[in-house]
């Protein structure tokens, strides 16, 4: 929807995802409608990452995504 109405001339996907199939459908459809697309994977240190957490997930839950 986001792309289709073009509220903005921008889209941040934060999500995450495990394999390029994940989000490709969605990739594909942006740059086929004159987005365009960067991928960024963010390292950070789980300290920094469990202080700035707003859902309050264990230091275990983040540990488990940096892996996937």
């Amino acid at each position: 929807k986001s792309i289709d109405d073009r509220f903005y001339p921008f889209l941040i996907v934060d999500q995450n995802n495990e394999q390029i199939g994940h989000f490709r459908d969605m990739a594909d459809y942006a740059e086929a409608n004159q987005f365009q697309v960067y991928f960024v994977e963010l390292n950070n240190d789980l300290q920094i990452c469990a202080q700035r957490n707003i859902h309050s997930r264990s230091s275990v839950d983040i540990e488990q995504v940096k892996f996937l």
